[in-house]
């Protein structure tokens, strides 16, 4: 059903919303409409290479990543540069141990292309007829290595063809081309210094008929390891960058801590137990004690704790104790965790699931969650929280770890008493396959149906921990208020404990894209074509000077004033923020545009946003909405911590709307 059906565009609202669209301006391809000039016609240096695997330096041989370095004045107001940070990473899934073996050779995007031949662009026909056709990925898995012919699952695209035979069936989109060295017409990509350029996110990229560009001024698309205020202000309205501000509150392990400690102090334990009982150290000592004290009253043996350090990655620095563990020296943080003593096993072992979830907005909230994900075991059996803890092959599944032990690929679809190994990784696929042989398919769906609805709750509430920081950040930081340029993936860590209940371990906001093994290339290979096709990149015409014209584009300031300021309230629980008596518990909308209801009228802005995350649900895939969803949505209404926004009040409101007219 399209959006113009149910949201009446408004009277006032601009001819185009993106008036330069490849979509809009060049319906046909024509050779006398691709015209050339040495100003619009680009070619990659020699200079201008990405190494395979490797991080990607300055192109001025400067690497703003680097702690010592300082930018100029000049180029603190006219460059993008990256901060410093951690390590995010903490699925170190890695090609290798070392530099990959490809990265000796220089890796030019566009290498097997005609320079002077076509570019095909396929793009997916907008339902509202004023909106602009965006960039299809298809997936792209590059030529077998020897691995994957010898993986007895078969090759990537044969893993995909069996667990997703009907992929993307129903989308229906256009073709376009465009010639190679066309810079008024190319898509281009940029990977941003400090970032690495892993072959799978180059090939998601070529695939898709975006090239590469070290230009900070021509790119569409910026792959950056962090989006920082001079990046984001710099955006233009045709350029999407993976990061938003503020997203650090999730993706240390002592800010989640944090964050998800404020919102159980506001709403309590019991709303926000999603993560285990977590502690920053030193600072939380006393806290720590005090758990641990409640947790031995009458004799009870001392819980079994696990301890991190607050930016490592790929297990190093874990250790468990069982009872009060020692505290970090120095400047030093750690974060310590209740065990979780009781996990779901399989084979006898322990794993967790990484799940991949995309945010493509967080005002109004937009999360997105992958149909396939990674299930990494540990590398021995499970003996019980409070035996072998210095055994981390029994405790910890981080890849990194356990891909050091020697685990065979012929126990799948064995019971789970054997004493067989297990596979070191399985996806999502192979354990809701394993639910149905162990349980029978009715009671498989029952219990993958409670894990999924437990990891949603985990997501929406990580996400609303953060919200209002998020959007306070959008408004001082980016060219456009909303956040419209930006999306974000993020690797969700989970643990699925004996009673089906999931607490979330850890969020990886630069999750590892490495693709070692096979079943890597076919899970993280369609997800990023699907989640770069959600993202809705837009191919634009740029005029002789090769630059977009932004006075043709609706001004940025004009889609987050008004109404986006207005807060409503749902003081529902315990904890919920409280405004006027006016403003609390309004019920959803029934129709927009009701000269009767004051609340229902859209502004041209509000169209759009509305429009746009129309469009976003028929560029999904295999990525299903999380929030909004119609019937869930009000449940979370009370955890805005400032309220819910207009815009999240409007979406909700037409999620229900068309949840209605489709039954």
């Amino acid at each position: 059903m399209s959006a113009s059906k149910l949201v009446p565009m408004p009277a006032d609202a601009p001819s185009h919303f993106y008036p330069q669209s490849l979509s809009v301006c060049q319906p046909n391809l024509m050779e006398d409409c691709d015209v050339l000039t040495p100003l619009t016609t680009y070619v990659l240096r020699p200079g201008e290479r990405l190494e395979v695997g490797k991080y990607v330096p300055d192109p001025q041989g400067k690497d703003p990543s680097n702690p010592k370095y300082v930018p100029t004045a000049l180029e603190q107001t006219t460059s993008l540069t990256l901060e410093s940070s951690e390590t995010v990473d903490d699925d170190a899934d890695y090609e290798t141990d070392g530099p990959p073996a490809a990265a000796a050779k220089e890796h030019v995007p566009g290498d097997s292309m005609d320079p002077f031949g076509p570019v095909t662009y396929k793009l997916i026909r907008p339902a509202e007829q004023k909106m602009a056709g965006s960039i299809l990925f298809p997936v792209y898995y590059g030529a077998p290595s020897q691995k994957d012919r010898q993986d007895p699952r078969g090759l990537p695209q044969s893993i995909n063809d069996s667990l997703h035979a009907h992929d993307r069936d129903n989308i229906a989109y256009d073709t376009y081309g465009v010639k190679a060295v066309n810079l008024n017409k190319l898509a281009l990509f940029k990977i941003g210094p400090g970032a690495v350029a892993f072959r799978v996110v180059i090939n998601a990229f070529e695939a898709g008929g975006l090239k590469y560009t070290p230009s900070n001024k021509y790119f569409n698309i910026l792959w950056a390891k962090r989006a920082t205020p001079a990046i984001l202000g710099a955006l233009k309205p045709y350029q999407k960058v993976n990061h938003f501000p503020g997203t650090w509150g999730i993706g240390r392990k002592d800010s989640l801590a944090m964050n998800i400690g404020k919102m159980k102090r506001q709403y309590g334990s019991a709303a926000f137990n999603i993560v285990p009982a977590s502690f920053v150290l030193p600072k939380e000592r006393d806290e720590l004690a005090a758990d641990l004290q409640e947790a031995t009253e009458g004799g009870a043996s001392p819980p079994t704790y696990i301890v991190k350090p607050s930016a490592s990655s790929c297990g190093r620095g874990i250790k468990l104790y069982r009872g009060m563990p020692p505290m970090p020296k120095g400047p030093k943080t750690a974060v310590c965790q209740r065990y979780i003593g009781n996990p779901f096993l399989v084979g006898g072992r322990k794993f967790d699931l990484r799940m991949y979830c995309v945010v493509t907005g967080f005002d109004p909230l937009r999360i997105f969650l992958f149909d396939e994900g990674l299930v990494r075991f540990a590398a021995e059996k499970y003996p019980g929280p409070d035996r072998g803890l210095e055994n981390t092959y029994m405790h910890l599944t981080n890849y990194s770890v356990s891909k050091t032990a020697e685990l065979n690929r012929a126990s799948r679809g064995k019971d789970e008493a054997t004493d067989d190994p297990v596979d070191i990784k399985w996806c999502i696929s192979d354990f809701k396959a394993f639910l149905a042989t162990n349980h029978g398919a009715e009671k498989a769906q029952v219990m993958w149906s409670k894990i999924l609805a437990e990891v949603h709750d985990v997501i929406i509430k990580m996400f609303l921990s953060i919200e209002a920081e998020v959007v306070t950040r959008l408004r001082s930081e980016c060219s456009d208020p909303t956040g419209r340029n930006c999306f974000e993936l993020y690797g969700l860590d989970l643990m699925v404990d004996d009673t089906l209940n999931v607490k979330l371990i850890e969020v990886n906001i630069m999750p590892s894209l490495a693709t070692g093994a096979t079943l890597d290339k076919a899970v993280k290979g369609r997800m990023l074509a699907h989640m770069l096709t959600l993202a809705r990149p837009i191919p634009y015409v740029r005029n002789e000077n090769g630059v977009v014209d932004e006075s043709l584009f609706v001004p940025a300031g004009a889609y987050a004033t008004g109404g986006a300021a207005e807060r409503y309230y749902y003081p529902g629980v315990r904890g919920a923020p409280r405004g006027a008596v006016e403003r609390n518990n309004i019920p959803f909308l029934t129709k927009f545009n009701n000269p009767q209801v004051k609340e229902s009228m859209l502004s041209p802005r509000e169209w759009l946003m509305l429009s746009e995350a129309d469009e976003e649900l028929r560029c999904a895939g295999g990525f299903a909405p999380v929030y909004p969803v119609a019937g869930v949505s009000q449940k979370y209404f009370p955890y805005f911590t400032q309220g819910v926004s207009r815009n999240n009040y409007l979406l909700a409101s037409w999620t229900e709307m068309k949840d209605r007219a489709k039954r």
